[in-house]
């Protein structure tokens, strides 16, 4: 906002040339901190975090998410057919808990 930018800017144009860009930053950090603490009704944060979301009902015995090796290499087989399930470092067994299995996929697409 238009207020916000004005009251750095008037802290920044007073530093030195050498500390403006150090300014700059504190300035924005203090002034995104006064948002985060504003009432949420203003824009700020819930001092809990964000709402619990209600639970649906659905559990890892409807998921349709991959809970295990089998399920795994039918998927890199449905997404993949040439180089199907690979995994030369031995991470998916039987013993790989469903969570860690889940979170792959989005390691994966997150990391290359």
């Amino acid at each position: 906002d238009k207020e916000a930018e004005a009251r750095i800017m008037a802290v920044v144009d007073s530093e030195p040339a050498k500390t403006r860009g150090a300014a700059m930053c504190s300035q924005m950090a203090a002034a995104n901190m006064r948002r985060i603490r504003m009432p949420e009704e203003q824009g700020g944060m819930n001092p809990f975090g964000p709402p619990g979301t209600q639970p649906s009902g659905l559990g890892w015995d409807t998921s349709t998410e991959p809970k295990n090796r089998e399920d795994m290499e039918a998927l890199a087989k449905r997404l993949n057919p040439t180089v199907g399930f690979w995994d030369p470092l031995g991470i998916v067994s039987e013993g790989t808990a469903p969570e860690t299995i889940g979170w792959f996929p989005h390691a994966e697409i997150k990391h290359g």
